[in-house]
Order: C-alpha cells, then sequence, then structure tokens
C-alpha cells in the first residue's frame, strides 16, 4: 500500500469517527434532555470537528427558522 492510500484511507476514517462522535452527542443529549449544553470534545478531533459542528448547527438554526415562519410560532413569557 502507497504512502497517498494510507494516509487516504486514515484521513477517511478520521471523518467517519468524528461524524458518529458527533451523532453520538447529539442522540444521547436528546435523551437526557439537554440539547442545548456545550459539546465535550477531545482537543485532537477539534479541527475536524469545528466546521462539520458550524454546518451542523446552521442547520439546524435555519430548520428551526423555517419551522416559525411557517406558522409553527409560540410565545414565551
Amino acid at each position: 500500500m502507497s504512502s497517498n492510500t494510507l494516509m487516504f484511507l486514515i484521513g477517511f476514517l478520521m471523518v467517519i469517527y468524528t461524524i458518529s462522535f458527533i451523532y453520538y452527542i447529539k442522540q444521547r443529549s436528546k435523551l437526557k434532555k439537554n440539547e442545548h449544553r456545550a459539546l465535550q470534545l477531545p482537543l485532537f478531533m477539534a479541527f475536524l470537528i469545528g466546521p462539520l459542528l458550524f454546518f451542523m448547527i446552521n442547520q439546524n438554526q435555519r430548520r428551526e427558522k423555517r419551522r416559525f415562519l411557517n406558522g409553527n410560532k409560540r410565545r414565551f413569557s
């Protein structure tokens, strides 16, 4: 196996690990009903998780805004 193939394989596995780690944390926080808590991330994965987490948070905010604008308006006092 060449070094380029090995680097690609390791990078791919790290991305898969990152996605599954974020999904696991998200599901666990849903079960515990504390979705607004900060994620506990290992420092060595922060540079990989950062952009992906930013994208997922933006998607969630857009979905919430769309629901709100479509008539699911709730007022909190």
